[in-house]
C-alpha cells in the first residue's frame, strides 16, 4: 500500500512538472532556471514504475527545452545540459536496460536539435563508464563522437564517383589531403534532405567571403540518383562528389555519419576544430 501511494505521488509530481515546463519555463528568467532549483532534480529516475509510465521522457524533454529557451549564454546552457545528463544517467547506472534506453533517448534528442557538444559529452560519458554494457548499435553511434571529437585528426579520404568543382567534372583523383587550404569544411548531405537544402541556401552567398579567408568547402553527397545530385550541386563552385551509395559511401562510413547534414571544420592538417550545427553558426565562428 505504501509503495502504491509513493507511485501515485510520484506520477502526480511528473504531471505537475510537465505542465509547469509547458506553461512557465519559457517565461522564466534565465537565473531562475538553474539546475539546483529545478524540481527536475527531485525525480527518482531509477524507479522502474516511473520509468515504465512513459511520462519520464516528457519531463526530460521539457527540461532540456527549458534550458534551450532560457536565454542563458551558450557556455552556461551547455553547462546546464550536461549537469542534467549527469543527474539522469548517474541515477540509473546500476540498471543496464534503463541506462541504455535513456542514453539513446538523450543522444537522439541532442542530435535532433543539433546540440553536438552535448552529443559528444554524453557519448564520452557513456563509453567511459564501467557499470553497464552498452548495446552494440548504441555503442557504434556513440563511438563516432569519440573518434571524431574536436582535436582529433580526421581520416583522409578520396572523393569517389562523380566529382565536380566550378561546374566542371574532375577526371583526376582528389584526396582530402590534396586540398590545400587554411580551413576545410566537409559537409555530408543530400538533395533529398530539406535541412541540407536550407543550409546550402545559407552557404552559397557566403562562399566567396569564406574562400577569401582561406576556407574551402568539400560536399560529400549522400544521393543515390545521378540527375538529382547534379541538379543539386549545379550552382556550387566548390568540390562536390557522389558515388551514389548513400550511407555506404566510404567517407561517410569513415566519419561515422548517421544523419544529414553532418558538418566538420578541419584545419590545414585535417585536425577537427569544430562540428558546427549550421552554416550560420560557422559564419559566426569565422567572424
Amino acid at each position: 500500500m505504501k509503495n502504491k501511494f509513493i507511485l501515485i505521488i510520484s506520477l502526480f509530481s511528473l504531471v505537475v512538472l510537465k505542465t509547469t515546463a509547458q506553461n512557465t519555463y519559457v517565461n522564466t528568467s534565465p537565473r531562475e532556471i538553474q539546475s539546483s532549483k529545478n524540481p527536475f532534480l527531485n525525480i527518482n529516475y531509477s524507479n522502474s514504475q516511473i520509468y515504465s509510465s512513459g511520462l519520464i521522457y516528457d519531463i526530460i524533454e521539457k527540461q532540456f527545452w527549458a534550458i534551450q529557451k532560457s536565454g542563458l549564454d551558450e557556455a552556461t546552457r551547455y553547462k546546464e545540459l550536461v549537469a542534467s545528463v549527469d543527474i539522469i544517467l548517474d541515477s540509473v547506472k546500476k540498471n543496464e536496460k534503463v541506462y541504455n534506453d535513456l542514453t539513446k533517448y538523450l543522444f537522439q534528442y541532442f542530435e535532433k536539435f543539433s546540440l553536438f557538444n552535448a552529443s559528444e559529452y554524453i557519448a564520452l560519458k557513456a563509453l567511459s563508464q564501467k557499470d553497464v554494457i552498452l548495446n552494440s548499435a548504441l555503442a557504434f553511434k556513440l563511438e563516432s563522437y569519440r573518434k571524431m571529437k574536436v582535436g582529433n585528426k580526421a581520416p583522409n579520404f578520396e572523393l569517389l564517383g562523380d566529382v565536380f568543382k566550378n561546374g566542371l567534372a574532375l577526371k583526376t583523383a582528389v584526396h582530402l589531403s590534396d586540398i590545400k587550404a587554411k580551413y576545410k569544411l566537409i559537409i555530408f548531405g543530400g538533395s533529398w534532405c530539406n535541412q541540407c537544402r536550407a543550409e546550402m541556401i545559407q552557404l552559397l552567398p557566403r562562399y566567396n567571403n569564406w574562400k577569401a579567408k582561406g576556407l574551402e568547402v568539400i560536399f560529400v553527397s549522400l544521393d543515390t540518383d545521378k540527375n538529382e545530385f547534379e541538379k543539386f550541386i549545379a550552382p556550387c563552385p566548390f568540390y562536390s562528389a557522389c558515388d551514389y551509395k548513400k550511407w555506404d559511401t566510404q567517407a561517410a562510413k569513415d566519419y561515422y555519419v548517421s544523419s544529414s547534414p553532418t558538418i566538420f571544420l578541419l584545419d590545414s592538417n585535417n585536425k577537427i576544430i569544430l562540428r558546427p550545427p549550421t552554416v550560420a553558426s560557422l559564419d559566426s565562428w569565422l567572424n
